[in-house]
């Protein structure tokens, strides 16, 4: 039931939040079969990658959320989703569209607040990030763009997600 729940919540909110909120921000003049073009090992072909292997495709105005899901490795389970949103939390970001996720993604899982917890410190320990323009560096080593800023722990811990999104699958499969 709770996965349901976070699902609706992101599928809903997410185009309000492209239409109201980001209303001013243009989109990318690029699309995701060109970030294939981009070197090897660079930002923009990981993205391609990243895109490619989840069946996803660039959204515009929103393309920056799947530059952090690549810089920080974070896989795209709703559980890990809300973790994304508390690294950036602790980035510095105070949107209002990611408090709201973790004030909710916190009461809608309260089992996994050591998560959520160590998500926020994570980010805290990262050099700020969260509002950058990441168009300009999709040619950029990610490995070298990761250690300017401090991420060194990427993946984040395999653990960490395998116990985060398990407990999620659970709660999926109690749904069916």
């Amino acid at each position: 039931m709770k996965s349901k729940i976070v699902f609706f919540l992101f599928k809903h909110t997410q185009r309000l939040y492209l239409e109201y909120v980001k209303s001013d921000q243009t989109p990318w003049p690029i699309k995701t079969e060109d970030l294939k073009c981009f070197p090897e090992g660079s930002l923009g072909r990981e993205m391609y990658q990243f895109l490619k292997d989840a069946g996803f495709q660039l959204i515009p105005k929103a393309e920056c959320h799947d530059v952090n899901h690549v810089l920080l490795g974070v896989p795209t389970e709703e559980v890990a989703e809300i973790c994304l949103q508390f690294i950036l939390f602790g980035n510095g970001r105070r949107s209002k569209y990611c408090s709201l996720t973790c004030l909710i993604g916190a009461l809608i899982y309260p089992e996994k607040w050591p998560e959520f917890h160590q998500a926020y410190l994570q980010g805290r320990s990262y050099e700020p990030f969260w509002d950058w323009d990441f168009l300009p560096l999709l040619d950029a080593d990610l490995e070298g763009l990761r250690a300017s800023l401090g991420i060194m722990d990427v993946p984040i811990e395999p653990s960490f997600w395998n116990e985060a999104t398990s407990r999620s699958q659970k709660d999926q499969d109690a749904d069916k």
